[in-house]
C-alpha cells in the first residue's frame, strides 16, 4: 500500500503525513501488535493506519480498490486532527517542557512567554493534534490558562470589597502587563481594564498600583534610585492614595542596615522648595526625644551640607528616617 503513495499522483500529496512501518508476521513484535490492534479479516499483507496517539483508524487484510484506498486515507486524515511538521512538533515539545518547569518554579510570566513563542505555529491549548508533543503542549497550556483565570477571578472578587480593592488594583497592574500576553484570556483582561477605567476611584487605584509595581520591580533589581523615583511620583500624584502607605513600607524595607551605612549609597534628596542634590548621609542629628533634627549630606563633589529636617520634602524626610532606623 505504501508504495502507492509514491506512484499514485492522487496519493502523493499525503505521503508526508504517513510513516510506513513494516512488521514481520512471524515476529514477537507482530504478536504484541496484534494483542493491541485487531483487523477485520483478510490475509497477508495486513494494512493498518494508526493515529499518533495510538488510536487504530483502519485495520484489514482485505483487498481494496484505488477508490476505496482514497476514501480510507482521506477518512483517516479527517480523524487525525491537524498534522504538524517535525520541526513544529519539536517546537511544541521544547515549549511544553520549558513552560512546565517554569510553572513548577512559580514563574507564570515566563511560562506564558514560552508558550506564546509557538503561537504562530498554533495557539497552545487549541492545537487540535494527536501528536504527543502537541498534546503535551495543550496540557501545559491548560495549566497556564487555569492559573491566569484564577488570578483574574481573584481580582474580580477583591474588587467587590472596599478594603481589598487596593489588592485587586495591584494584581490588575500585573495582569495588564503580564497576563494579557496570554492571548486566550486577552478579552477577559481587557474587560477588567474597562471596569477600572469606567470608575474614577478604581482608575486612581490602578494608577497607584502601577507605580507601586514599578517600586516592587526596582526592589527586586536592587535599584534604589528607580524605586525612590517611582515612590516620589506615587506621593506626588496620589498624596492621600490608599496604596501610598504600602509604598512607604516598601521604601523602608528596601533600606537595609548594609545599605544605610554604605559609603556609596547616593540618594536624590529634595528640599521643600524644590532644590535637589544627590548625596550620601554622613550623619543624622536627633534631639533628646529621639526626633530627627538635621541630616548631613556629602554630595558627589565631596561637599558636606547640613540640612534641617523640616527643610526636606516629605519623601526625603521618610528616607532620612529609614536610614536613621537602620544605623
Amino acid at each position: 500500500m505504501m508504495e502507492r503513495f509514491s506512484s499514485d499522483a492522487q496519493l502523493q500529496k499525503y505521503s508526508e503525513w504517513f510513516v510506513p512501518v513494516k512488521i514481520d508476521v512471524n515476529s514477537d513484535q507482530w504478536k504484541s501488535f496484534r494483542q493491541t490492534y485487531k483487523h477485520d479479516g483478510g490475509g497477508v499483507p495486513y494494512v493498518y493506519i494508526v493515529r499518533a496517539d495510538g488510536e487504530k483508524l483502519y485495520g484489514s487484510g482485505k483487498r481494496i480498490s484505488a477508490e476505496e484506498l482514497y476514501s480510507i486515507v482521506e477518512d483517516s486524515i479527517a480523524k487525525s486532527g491537524r498534522i504538524y511538521s517535525m520541526a513544529e512538533v519539536s517546537a511544541f515539545a521544547a515549549a511544553a517542557e520549558s513552560a512546565s518547569s517554569q510553572l513548577d518554579d512559580g514563574d507564570l510570566e515566563a511560562a506564558i512567554k514560552t508558550m506564546m513563542s509557538v503561537k504562530k505555529i498554533g495557539m497552545p491549548g487549541q492545537l487540535n493534534s494527536f501528536a504527543a508533543a502537541a498534546i503535551a503542549a495543550d496540557e501545559v497550556a491548560t495549566r497556564v490558562d487555569g492559573e491566569v483565570t484564577s488570578k483574574l477571578e481573584a481580582i474580580k472578587t477583591e474588587l467587590e470589597e472596599e478594603e481589598t480593592a487596593p489588592d485587586a488594583a495591584i494584581k490588575m497592574a500585573t495582569a495588564q502587563r503580564q497576563l494579557i500576553r496570554w492571548l486566550p484570556r486577552k478579552d477577559d483582561v481587557n474587560q477588567l481594564k474597562k471596569r477600572f477605567k469606567n470608575d474614577e476611584d478604581l482608575e486612581s487605584l490602578l494608577g497607584q498600583a502601577i507605580l507601586y509595581q514599578q517600586m516592587s520591580e526596582a526592589r527586586q533589581q536592587n535599584n534604589f534610585t528607580k524605586l525612590l523615583s517611582s515612590y516620589r511620583k506615587l506621593v506626588s500624584d496620589f498624596e492621600d492614595g490608599l496604596i501610598v502607605p504600602r509604598g512607604k513600607t516598601l521604601l523602608e524595607s528596601a533600606i537595609s542596615p548594609e545599605l544605610a551605612t554604605a559609603d556609596d549609597f547616593f540618594v536624590m534628596w529634595e528640599s521643600s522648595n524644590g532644590f535637589r542634590t544627590s548625596g550620601v548621609v554622613k550623619s543624622i542629628e536627633k534631639n533628646d526625644a529621639g526626633d530627627l533634627v538635621s541630616v548631613s549630606i556629602v554630595d558627589r563633589r565631596d561637599k558636606t551640607m547640613k540640612v534641617p529636617i523640616e527643610k526636606l520634602d516629605v519623601v526625603s524626610q521618610q528616607v532620612a528616617a529609614a536610614i536613621a532606623a537602620q544605623r
